[in-house]
């Protein structure tokens, strides 16, 4: 059996109870403090709210309350789902884009970059 002061033992404790009472109060704040807006924020920085802002435009940046929500084809606007397509440049880059299926026979490429000329 191992013999440890008591003065380090009641330290050790008091230490973890003060870190979980600062636990306890941040998640309080966080909880008061929350709102609408860090909700939208929180659902656009993940992978599909990331997507629906290149890709879906103006659609996107509405107020939503899942990230589903933020693409057009799952509203009731009857909209044809998106391809989503890749286009090599002359530099020998690659650019993203929406492949365009108004009909069946004219295809043509969409660009999602605003600033390239």
């Amino acid at each position: 059996m191992t013999r440890v002061q008591k003065g380090a033992v009641w330290t050790l404790v008091c230490a973890n109870l003060l870190y979980a009472l600062l636990a306890i109060g941040l998640t309080t704040f966080a909880l008061l403090s929350s709102s609408i807006t860090v909700h939208q924020v929180c659902t656009r920085m993940t992978v599909a709210g990331l997507v629906a802002q290149l890709f879906e435009g103006q659609f996107a940046w509405r107020m939503v309350s899942g990230s589903n929500e933020l693409f057009e084809e799952n509203s009731n606007h009857g909209s044809k789902p998106k391809r989503v397509m890749t286009v090599r440049l002359p530099d020998g880059g690659t650019e993203l884009g929406l492949l365009d299926t108004g009909s069946e026979r004219t295809k043509s490429f969409v660009s999602t970059n605003q600033n390239r000329v």
